[in-house]
């Protein structure tokens, strides 16, 4: 039995939990289709990595941090989507789609459309919730809001398998009409293997593993809605021994280097491998979330940051700024510190009493992570979850 991973980012994106799962899985006949970014000169149409056979469509990729840039790279993708995908289809023939549904979703819907024709079954690993998500970066109308969530409700529909990445959804009026067929499994992490580190990372691993300072990491999409502009400011003017190192890419970035802190350091994103190496040799991990109070926007509180898993298996104590339910996740399972964002200096007092934490506390801390990350987020165990749901 073939199955057809279908993802936007896969190969050569090194950072996207999905890679792990097609390489790592065990069943037989794993395809996989893709975009890549048309400045990917050295990759064609296909490509066989691993025993496993991955078909590229090509898009353009933003140029700037604004929403018309944004929709470009996805209207470029979902155009030529409708002409590659029925391509592969033809040519491989597979009895399963397994969507990694990053946003924005709708890309699945040439193979919802072309399902009656080639007789497969559609699983949906959803890992954004729309309209809500868009709707936390752009204004909206209800009007469109209405549209987005009818688009919504016919990928829920239509998905032979929904598997939500938490259980808090459960009973939720969103999806109580597909509980039949749902499965809730988190992304989780792969440990790192033993390769050595490319010259860039190495750089990073060194300046943390010989800073003097406590070392505050973030690795992400750095964006408005992670706190991440009050944290710098917060550790920049913070007259105890702190800094924050900022690992990734996204629109808040520029801005926040041409303010020039003293304190606060700026990385490209490095592979998946390696950046758990670098995490691994800071003192605390930020994870923060901003939400909009809007009853629409609600929702999202239900869905945990991805990096969640990645800190835990790195048993880095988390600094965190988090709406309700990630507040009370951290607090529950004494996962690190949280707060709530009440200001600048309130929050560079905060930090500074943390220094005043027990080598006990701290023990106490990384065991936690340990136990949860084994018990919800190992590699493989959501290996064994995902093949399991494949193979039914």
């Amino acid at each position: 039995m073939k199955t057809l991973f279908f993802s936007p980012k896969f190969y050569p994106e090194p950072n996207f939990y999905i890679n792990d799962i097609v390489f790592d899985l065990e069943i037989p006949d794993k395809v996989v289709l893709t975009g890549k970014k048309i400045s990917y000169k050295n990759i064609s149409f296909f490509l066989k990595k691993n025993k496993v056979n991955i078909y590229y469509i090509p898009y353009f990729e933003r140029s700037r941090n604004t929403i018309f840039s944004l929709l470009f790279e996805y209207f470029s993708f979902f155009l030529l989507s409708f002409l590659i995908i029925p391509i592969v289809l033809f040519l491989e023939r597979p009895k399963k789609i397994f969507y990694y549904g990053i946003s924005p979703p709708f890309y699945i819907f040439p193979f919802i459309l072309l399902k009656v024709f080639f007789r497969y079954k559609i699983i949906f690993w959803v890992q954004d919730i729309w309209p809500e998500s868009i709707f936390l970066r752009m204004p909206f109308s209800n009007a469109f809001y209405r549209f987005i969530k009818f688009l919504m409700s016919i990928i829920y529909k239509f998905s032979d398998r929904l598997i939500l990445i938490s259980k808090k959804f459960k009973g939720s009026s969103r999806f109580k009409k597909y509980e039949i067929k749902i499965d809730y499994i988190p992304q989780g992490c792969k440990q790192e293997t033993k390769s050595s580190l490319d010259e860039y990372s190495l750089k990073i691993f060194n300046l943390i593993k010989n800073e003097t300072r406590k070392v505050i990491i973030y690795a992400g999409n750095v964006s408005n809605s992670m706190f991440l502009e009050e944290m710098a400011e917060a550790v920049n003017k913070n007259k105890n021994d702190f800094v924050f190192y900022i690992i990734g890419d996204g629109p808040l970035k520029k801005k926040l280097i041409k303010k020039n802190y003293k304190k606060v350091f700026f990385f490209e994103f490095v592979e998946r491998n390696s950046i758990l190496k670098i995490i691994k040799q800071a003192d605390f991990a930020f994870l923060g979330r901003k939400l909009d109070k809007d009853k629409k926007t609600k929702i999202i509180s239900k869905i945990f940051p991805a990096k969640l898993s990645i800190y835990l298996y790195c048993q880095v104590p988390i600094i965190s700024l988090a709406d309700e339910d990630l507040y009370r996740y951290i607090n529950r399972n004494n996962l690190g510190y949280v707060n709530k964002f009440s200001g600048v200096k309130e929050l560079s007092d905060w930090l500074s009493s943390l220094l005043l934490e027990t080598e006990e506390k701290i023990n106490s801390i990384k065991f936690s992570q340990k136990d949860l990350f084994l018990r919800n987020f190992d590699h493989n165990n959501i290996l064994k979850k995902i093949k399991t749901i494949i193979e039914k």
